[in-house]
């Protein structure tokens, strides 16, 4: 299998009127190295015993940002703990606010 490509989500309209978007990670088990990925890679990595893969839901609304930043917080503290070293990935749950 081949090595998983970054990729960033793309803001849909949709995910602006439910205020968040999917994200996709893959962390290869050997090295630890995490990629964030698609839809289709995450379908792929899912199934492959060398790779640990989350989905999550990242908050864009952007009606209260400071909110919206402390719930993307929490979403790093919890997710780093099935995908260690995800928080060094996500340094700023300000990112995509706003779409």
């Amino acid at each position: 299998m081949q090595t998983p490509f970054e990729t960033r989500p793309i803001i849909s309209s949709l995910d602006i009127r439910r205020g968040y978007v999917k994200r996709y990670f893959t962390q290869m088990n050997s090295t630890r190295k995490i990629y964030e990925i698609d839809k289709d890679q995450y379908a792929v990595y899912t199934t492959d015993p060398n790779y640990t893969t989350i989905s999550l839901s990242w908050i864009i609304d952007a009606t209260d940002p400071t909110d919206t930043s402390i719930k993307n917080t929490n979403i790093i503290i919890y997710y780093n703990k099935k995908m260690p070293g995800l928080s060094r990935k996500l340094r700023n749950p300000f990112q995509y606010i706003g779409g």
